[in-house]
């Protein structure tokens, strides 16, 4: 025991010392600027922001994706040529998956990221096992920043949620990129 106690004292001994966190304020950024800086950084991490009023939704998909073969509202679908995702499917299902459509509760201004929960998933895979991901988020539901998102996340409401931002690739396999 005398290794441990040796340790953690030098542990305890080498500890930077103690600073109180910063004030953060989660005002300052007009609500216009915000919007503008959320489109910023969706063009940044390789993602696309259409700005599209609700009624001219469906078309905008329809001409966006046409030459999709299978095309999903994650939520119950009333759009023609487009199904509904059953949350209990199994996940094989979804390989064939060309585009999702699903809403996002937040949107942060700082990043990019949208809060999506598990009801609005439609299924937990098909967020990772789409070919595009379209997501319907309410200007008026960008904050600026992570602070600001997790004051309005409520974890224990739902299963399951998480924060997505921009598209998923990696080039840690042999320097290829996927």
């Amino acid at each position: 025991m005398k290794s441990r106690d040796d340790i953690l004292k030098a542990v305890a001994r080498n500890s930077p010392s103690s600073v109180p966190l910063p004030i953060l304020e989660s005002s300052g950024l007009p609500d216009d600027m915000m919007v503008d800086l959320f489109v910023q950084k969706i063009g940044q991490i390789g993602g696309e922001i259409v700005l599209v009023n609700t009624e001219d939704l469906d078309a905008t998909i329809c001409e966006k994706f046409g030459a999709a073969t299978r095309l999903a509202l994650a939520t119950p679908a009333d759009s023609e040529g487009m199904e509904s995702l059953d949350p209990e499917a199994d996940p094989h299902e979804l390989a064939s998956l060309d585009v999702l459509v699903c809403h996002a509760s937040i949107g942060v201004a700082e990043n990019g990221a949208v809060w999506i929960t598990d009801s609005q998933m439609g299924h937990r895979a098909a967020p990772f096992l789409t070919e595009h991901l379209v997501v319907v988020l309410d200007r008026d539901r960008i904050v600026r920043n992570m602070h600001d998102a997790y004051e309005q996340v409520t974890i224990d409401a739902e299963g399951f949620g998480l924060f997505i931002a921009g598209p998923s690739k990696t080039a840690d396999i042999e320097q290829s990129l996927v």
